[in-house]
């Protein structure tokens, strides 16, 4: 038994043992970053369609979620209206939606929870919604100039994944997080 232990000598134990898990790792690499919020958000951003349906989906679309509050623009204020009088199955279904999910996935993801939504009239929504549906010829081109990460970081990331035995999954991992670490820039080509 490892009574009396703290968590990071119950790691190092492990480690040295070679039983540590690639959840566990990823788990703790979420955290640190704080990154399982935004996954949490992701999430709710992602299951939205399933939750209000397709009519309503296509008249809204969720934005933040912060402190617990859900902010959701609204094509137009009937929308915002009638969503408004449908918030509190829409809370009801989006915790029963996320509550259906891994169990392990939902340990770090589930310490959050939508307390309120707020909709908001965005008369500029429906343009949003059709600029991204145009065709791929016409849209303007954004490129992205990605700024490398410090070598500090690189340092980090490399002594995270160091734990994992299997080399391909250690270079995967290693990957992502260098690709969420490095900050990015819009730059619009002028078209």
């Amino acid at each position: 038994m490892q009574y009396g232990k703290s968590g990071k000598q119950r790691r190092r134990v492990q480690i040295q043992r070679g039983t540590v898990k690639v959840h566990d790792v990823v788990e703790g690499v979420l955290r640190k970053r704080g990154w399982s919020d935004k996954l949490y958000e992701r999430r709710v951003f992602d299951i939205w369609e399933s939750v209000v349906g397709k009519a309503n989906a296509a008249q809204s679309a969720p934005i933040s979620l912060y402190n617990g509050i859900l902010r959701v623009d609204v094509s137009h204020p009937v929308y915002a209206n009638e969503m408004t009088m449908m918030k509190i199955d829409i809370i009801e279904k989006l915790k029963s939606e996320l509550e259906n999910e891994d169990p392990k996935v939902r340990k770090v993801t589930m310490t959050k929870n939508i307390v309120d939504i707020r909709f908001n009239f965005n008369p500029r929504f429906s343009k949003e919604k059709s600029h991204s549906v145009r065709d791929k010829s016409k849209t303007d081109t954004v490129e992205k100039n990605v700024i490398p990460v410090s070598s500090e970081m690189k340092q980090q990331i490399e002594s995270m994944v160091s734990v994992v035995n299997d080399q391909e999954l250690r270079e995967a991992l290693k990957t992502l997080f260098t690709t969420q670490c490095a900050d990015t820039e819009k730059v619009d080509d002028g078209n």
